[in-house]
């Protein structure tokens, strides 16, 4: 029986941690394709992220079936439910599916890149790069992924390196990697004090940690 087999089951071969994550909990809900409510990667309430459109989903989704909507179309790369439990306004747990994060992609494009109070939650389906996805040449504002507060930035690292970074501090929710070989380590995309949100050709690639 693999791992992702016994976890659906019920079995226990999925205990302890990894990376400081319980397996139980993250690691093999993940694997399996099973990563909705508390376990999926999503960013802080009323947090919003550009993109183009690719279905509007409807009104009255919870948050796990806004999630499962968007693992179960081919297409889409992160979804957002909107924020109102009151089925007579507009935006009554909207649920809208999207793809080109951060960038948009067209006519289609909706959202922007920070605060939005309507947003319920903005979460991460499928990734382009190992369990991260990666934009190139391409700056995000955060914070500190240790919480410091400098705006630090780590240098003499490859980008496998500064990426396994990322991995181990909890904090860290996406790095960016320079092309003069320095690595930001970051959580709270779009409204941290530390950078800024616009391509750049001094960042090599930013990538956003999903699973």
């Amino acid at each position: 029986m693999t791992a992702c087999s016994a976890w659906t089951s019920g079995g226990s071969s999925c205990g302890g941690t990894y990376q400081g994550r319980s397996i139980s909990d993250v690691v093999c809900p993940r694997s399996c394709g099973r990563c909705t409510g508390s376990r999926a990667n999503c960013f802080p309430d009323d947090t919003d992220m550009l993109g183009e459109e690719i279905n509007f989903a409807g009104w009255g989704q919870s948050r796990e079936g806004c999630q499962r909507l968007c693992q179960d179309n081919s297409s889409c790369v992160f979804s957002v439910r909107l924020d109102t439990d009151n089925p007579n306004d507009w935006n009554w747990w909207q649920c809208r599916l999207k793809r080109f994060p951060v960038t948009g992609g067209g006519s289609s494009d909706r959202g922007q890149n920070g605060f939005v109070s309507a947003v319920d939650q903005t979460c991460w389906a499928r990734t382009n790069s190992g369990n991260y996805y990666c934009l190139d040449n391409y700056y995000v504002s955060g914070d500190d992924a240790d919480g410091s507060g400098k705006c630090s930035l780590w240098s003499g690292l490859t980008e496998d390196q500064c990426r396994q970074a990322c991995d181990q501090m909890s904090g860290c929710k996406f790095y960016t990697y320079r092309t003069d070989g320095n690595c930001a380590l970051r959580g709270n995309p779009f409204r941290g004090s530390c950078g800024w949100t616009q391509r750049d050709d001094r960042a090599r690639r930013t990538c956003f940690m999903v699973n």
